[in-house]
């Protein structure tokens, strides 16, 4: 039984064609396939990319032979329940492959690791709502990564070095712990009427540095003041408040024979406002009342019976007077 692992000694004849025979003997050792697969070897080297990659896995068996290669992408360990290994795998993102190999006898290998970093492809970079000292800049990355902008007055055609890559300016690097897909920066502190070049920066594993792109700001807006329009659509120029004397008196008439009361109104505190005439607002008004009040005293005609019956009691007491005597 040579299940059993052991040595065996096999004989057999061999006649040839002249009917000649000979036996012979052979000896055979049974033994166990005890010798692993190698630990799967990954094509190309795991590492950063800046581009996608196609990777093969492979292995070799010197016992009975390879038989299948499984992996996970999932982080998880591989067995023989996991993904087998067909075809090249590709690599678009950042991605973890592990590996395991089996020979046709059974035995595994070790399970080997492979780390795939790759840029993400940057779209979609915008410039929107720029103001005379801020804009904010907006992009699309395909993998989930971080958030930065680089900056300058000057134009880079070609980048240099990181972190920076020769721009001046960088804004700090924001969506590090989770990371998006979708990207906001605002860029503050900018100069009025001034171009702007930057390029946008995103990473999960390595860097990806977009294609430059400008915008201008805007000329800062004046509001108030001597040439600021107000929210009423009128100039105005406020003064120190200052005492203003009303220009026109309040006359009233009694039905007392010839009486009549002049008063003055009283001093008042008010904002001296220019309006749009060049006129001071307090003294417009101040005109306005007068000439209503003067119109008002125009078209109420004092009446004479008041004057008359004065008068001729006037004359009646005098009469009497003169006649007791």
């Amino acid at each position: 039984d040579t299940a059993t692992l052991g040595t065996y000694t096999v004989t057999y004849d061999v006649v040839d064609q002249a009917g000649n025979v000979a036996i012979e003997q052979r000896t055979v050792d049974v033994v166990s396939d005890a010798i692993a697969p190698t630990i799967p070897n990954f094509s190309p080297s795991p590492g950063d990319y800046m581009t996608h990659q196609i990777v093969t896995i492979s292995s070799s068996d010197i016992g009975s032979g390879l038989d299948k290669i499984y992996y996970t992408i999932d982080g998880s360990d591989p067995d023989k329940t996991k993904i087998e290994y067909i075809n090249p795998i590709t690599v678009g993102k950042d991605t973890v492959i592990k590996a395991i190999a089996y020979d046709k006898s059974g035995n595994a290998s070790g399970i080997a690791t492979a780390i795939f970093g790759i840029a993400p492809t940057i779209s979609a970079e915008t410039s929107t709502s720029a103001s005379s000292s801020s804009v904010i800049i907006t992009w699309l990355t395909d993998d989930p990564s971080t958030s930065r902008v680089i900056y300058d007055t000057v134009s880079h055609a070609d980048v240099s070095t990181a972190p920076n890559y020769g721009y001046t300016n960088s804004t700090i690097e924001t969506d590090s712990l989770a990371m998006v897909t979708s990207h906001s920066v605002v860029l503050s502190g900018l100069t009025a009427e001034t171009t702007y070049y930057y390029r946008t920066v995103s990473h999960g594993s390595p860097e990806a540095v977009s294609g430059e792109k400008s915008f201008v700001t805007t000329a800062v807006v004046v509001s108030g003041g001597g040439n600021g329009s107000s929210g009423d659509g009128h100039h105005r120029h406020k003064k120190d408040k200052k005492k203003s004397k009303s220009s026109f008196p309040i006359i009233t008439a009694g039905l007392f024979s010839g009486a009549a009361a002049v008063a003055g109104v009283d001093t008042q505190t008010q904002d001296d406002v220019i309006s749009d005439n060049g006129t001071p607002q307090g003294q417009e008004i101040g005109q306005t009342e007068e000439n209503k009040i003067n119109n008002e005293m125009q078209n109420q005609k004092s009446p004479l019976w008041p004057w008359v019956v004065g008068t001729l009691v006037l004359v009646g007491v005098t009469t009497f007077l003169r006649r007791r005597k």
